[in-house]
């Protein structure tokens, strides 16, 4: 009530004293409701309505500037669960921003600049199943690895490389699986040389089952090398042997003997003497066997043999 009062005594010019109680202007009687000994003006003191309004409207007025003044002050204070659960939702880089937003700025640029580069080329490794490193290489981002000649293993057959190296998008180690040979099995043995270069190529069994007799059919690339030569191994001493007299791709190599050995030994067949060229390319060019039903045991039944074709290996 007093701030209405003390708007009133603001918008007015003449000043009155008056007690608490009524007073009269032009025979109308007004109440004020006004301390004692207050200060008022003759003037601005009307009816009871006007007073009335007067009041009301400054009632809104002192109420509107009050409300926007305090409107912080008028608000529901937070309850301890919502400060919780608001604060239960601030993770640490939250907190972190909040409370020095510089550090967390430089934070987020040293993850940007430490961030791993994406690669565009990745290393393939070949390893002999021993460990020993083969070839090493460096392929394009979703490019495919050259496989090596797999080496040749006394006693095993290669199998396969035990990681696939097509579409390569990480660094990967490629090793060379063998496979235990358990059956009657003739290998063609690799030969690495230079043009100009001669070159033997072995050929042993694996399992000797026992031979009456053999033919062997040798075949080869002969526009790249040229064959001079075959000669019958150390494990077929005691059989006749009968060398191919056209030394051209295709040719054959044929033992028989009346008994078969009562020892039996794997080793040495045949080898095969060849010549390369000056102009010869380099590369790993075949050289395959094949027995065509040649091969028969003491009982004259057929024997299969299982053929581990090998090469020569121009540099």
């Amino acid at each position: 009530m007093l701030k209405k009062i003390c708007a009133v005594l603001l918008s007015c010019a003449t000043v009155l004293v008056v007690t608490s109680g009524c007073s009269k202007e032009n025979g109308n009687e007004t109440s004020v409701n006004v301390l004692a000994d207050s200060t008022v003006s003759a003037d601005c003191i009307g009816t009871k309505e006007q007073a009335d309004v007067s009041t009301s409207e400054n009632d809104e007025d002192i109420l509107a500037e009050g409300t926007s003044k305090n409107s912080f002050a008028d608000q529901e204070p937070e309850t301890d669960e919502n400060a919780r659960s608001q604060s239960e939702r601030m993770t640490d880089n939250d907190v972190s921003a909040v409370e020095n937003p510089s550090a967390a700025k430089t934070e987020k640029m040293t993850k940007a600049v430490n961030a791993p580069e994406a690669k565009d080329t990745f290393t393939v490794t070949f390893k002999n199943y021993n460990g020993t490193v083969l070839k090493t290489e460096t392929v394009e981002k979703g490019k495919s690895a050259v496989a090596p000649e797999p080496p040749q293993r006394d006693g095993y057959i290669f199998a396969k490389w035990d990681t696939d190296y097509e579409n390569v998008r990480v660094d990967i180690v490629v090793t060379a699986v063998y496979q235990k040979i358990t059956e009657p099995t003739l290998i063609v043995k690799n030969a690495e040389g230079k043009p100009g270069d001669k070159v033997s190529v072995a050929v042993s069994v694996m399992n000797n089952p026992g031979l009456l007799g053999l033919m062997l059919n040798v075949v080869y690339d002969d526009s790249v090398l040229k064959l001079t030569k075959v000669e019958s191994g150390s494990t077929m001493d005691g059989y006749t042997f009968t060398s191919a007299k056209n030394l051209k791709s295709g040719c054959n190599a044929l033992w028989n003997i009346n008994d078969v050995p009562s020892k039996l030994s794997d080793g040495e067949v045949m080898i095969l003497h060849f010549e390369i060229p000056k102009k010869a390319k380099s590369g790993a060019y075949t050289v395959h066997l094949s027995s065509y039903d040649g091969a028969f045991d003491e009982e004259y039944n057929p024997v299969a043999f299982d053929i581990i074709d090998g090469a020569v290996i121009i540099k």
